[in-house]
């Protein structure tokens, strides 16, 4: 190997360092700005550093890490026996259901505390759990904590005077979009 072989390669190397140092000064910028915005710094940074392992190791194997991780984590805190060979883990899909499921319960909660004081009329909160209700039976895991005692029916037309309202039959009944978020 000759002498100006080697300078070449850490000239190379010298200015690719350069750049290194100034795309890292402009991700600082960008995270100044962020944080002068309001933006949670520390979590933004965590958000990049997931999408970029996403991006090189795929959701799949991340998630499969991530299972086993939780699990461990559960058998230190809690001191649960690992059953690796028993555990069934829902999938991405059905832990997503059963959120939708969760926050549409959580929606018929909040609309119950608005009606209680005032801020709503009764109808718009019949309006709010037939709809909640049709959201939870198509994109998620099925309603929860439905009212024995309830009125509401949630496959009933919902009507209101000027009759804009849709029911949660109908809404349900509209096709999903698949597809992944591309907006």
């Amino acid at each position: 190997m000759t002498n100006s072989r080697l300078k070449s390669f850490i000239d190379r190397v010298l200015r690719l360092k350069e750049e290194e140092d100034t795309i890292k000064a402009d991700i600082r910028e960008v995270y100044a700005e962020m944080k002068g915005e309001g933006y949670d710094k520390t979590a933004a940074g965590q958000l990049v550093a997931y999408l970029r392992k996403v991006e090189k190791k795929g959701r799949e194997e991340i998630e499969a890490a991530n299972t086993i991780f939780d699990l461990y984590l559960n058998e230190y805190e809690n001191g649960t026996a690992l059953a690796t060979h028993t555990h069934e883990q829902k999938s991405r899909e059905e832990r997503a259901k059963q959120r939708t499921s969760e926050a549409m319960d959580d929606n018929k909660a909040f609309s119950a505390e608005l009606a209680a004081a005032g801020l709503i009329s009764e109808e718009s909160h019949q309006e709010n759990i037939r709809l909640s209700d049709g959201i939870a039976q198509k994109f998620g895991a099925g309603v929860i904590n439905e009212d024995p005692n309830s009125s509401v029916d949630p496959q009933a037309p919902a009507h209101t005077a000027d009759d804009k309202s849709r029911s949660a039959e109908e809404f349900a009944d509209r096709p999903t979009e698949q597809g992944g978020g591309d907006d």
